[in-house]
């Protein structure tokens, strides 16, 4: 029997833990810990970070956003392309315009109300239909090849699970009984649970709450008392930031520093510099968030005393483009269509209120 993996894809903003936790694995299960990084810059980070030799292999996945700036994914016909991308479809019951392409910020970006007014970057510029299933295409080659050379026993990642980089995987351990954990945020308090799929799904949390006690009035108002956001939610600390940002001064200062990072980034030969969102349309949308809180400023209801005599439906929306609606809902990505059908469903007497998301600024 072949050595079996454990895989793990680390995140940028935990980098601190998961070497630690795939030699802490490694230990525990006796299989041989593989980091599957972005870049060759990850790389180097996970072999140096901590001065401990790393006890497995770090690989660097195929970087098909560059080869499609760089022209390398028209190595095959359009027919091939579109015959190979429906197969993969029919073996996994799956849309790859849905389950690959729409979480992805540059190629998915106009399939997405919200993705139109992300900045537009070298890769949605060379993008057309075939190139971007092609895409997809690279990265399901890669991880089926990764996957005959380390044969994974476990699968772990921090929100993963979609997207080009994500849904293979996921799609593979499915189909190949693999054990998968995503390591997901709740949205309360800085907490988080090994979900055990994609749409994190948590199968024993699930089961408790079919049997949930209904609290009483008094364990509702204490846990009220002490109940916080999560890191990701709208606190005063985020909205304090976003409101230094939105300062005129502060965007000039972030406007003029964009041109001077592109350049540093050349200079250094940074993959990023190469690929990512062009400088102008960084500035451009760093303008676009103030002109955009302006005009939610002006449509915003201040009096609420307006709607004590009307029953009210209240709706938050969720930031878009993020994993909450093009990942863990994919069959649900249009909430201007959804507000819409909702106001159109509601009775006379009621009327629906709409949180914007505050970091749907930018």
């Amino acid at each position: 029997m072949s050595e079996r993996h454990i895989w793990i894809t680390p995140d940028r903003q935990t980098a601190w833990i998961w070497k630690a936790l795939a030699i802490h694995l490694a230990g525990k299960t006796g299989m041989r810990p593989v980091l599957i990084v972005a870049s060759e810059e990850d790389r180097k980070f996970y072999a140096a970070q901590g001065g401990v030799q790393f006890p497995g292999d770090i690989v660097v996945r195929d970087d098909y956003y560059s080869e499609l700036v760089d022209g390398r994914l028209d190595d095959m016909e359009s027919d091939e392309v579109f015959r190979r991308a429906r197969e993969y479809e029919e073996r996994h019951g799956v849309s790859l315009m849905r389950s690959m392409l729409l979480a992805d910020r540059h190629l998915g970006r106009g399939f997405i109300p919200g993705g139109a007014g992300y900045p537009r970057s070298h890769i949605s510029e060379h993008a057309d239909i075939v190139r971007a299933l092609r895409a997809c295409l690279r990265s399901v080659e890669f991880w089926e090849r990764l996957a005959d050379t380390h044969p994974p026993g476990l699968v772990i990642s921090f929100g993963g699970g979609g997207g080009l980089v994500g849904k293979p995987y996921a799609l593979l351990c499915r189909e190949r009984g693999i054990p998968l954990r995503i390591l997901f945020p709740f949205r309360f308090g800085d907490t988080f649970y090994w979900a055990r799929d994609e749409f994190g799904r948590f199968p024993e949390l699930e089961a408790a709450l079919e049997d949930f006690r209904w609290p009483t009035e008094t364990e509702i108002e204490a846990v009220a008392r002490e109940l916080q956001p999560s890191g990701f939610a709208t606190n005063a600390v985020h909205t304090g930031r976003i409101a230094r940002n939105l300062r005129w001064s502060r965007i000039a200062y972030m406007v003029a520093r964009v041109p001077i990072q592109s350049v540093y980034w050349a200079i250094r030969g940074y993959r990023k510099g190469r690929i990512g969102a062009k400088p102008l349309a960084q500035m451009r949308n760093l303008i676009n968030a103030r002109l955009n809180w302006n005009i939610l400023n002006r449509l915003a209801l201040r009096d609420l005393s307006r709607l004590d005599s009307r029953r009210i439906v209240y709706f938050t929306l969720q930031q878009e483009p993020e994993s909450s609606t093009l990942v863990m809902a994919p069959y649900v990505t249009n909430q201007v269509a959804l507000l819409r059908e909702l106001a159109l469903s509601l009775p006379a007497d009621t009327q629906l209120v709409v949180k914007e998301h505050i970091w749907a600024l930018y």
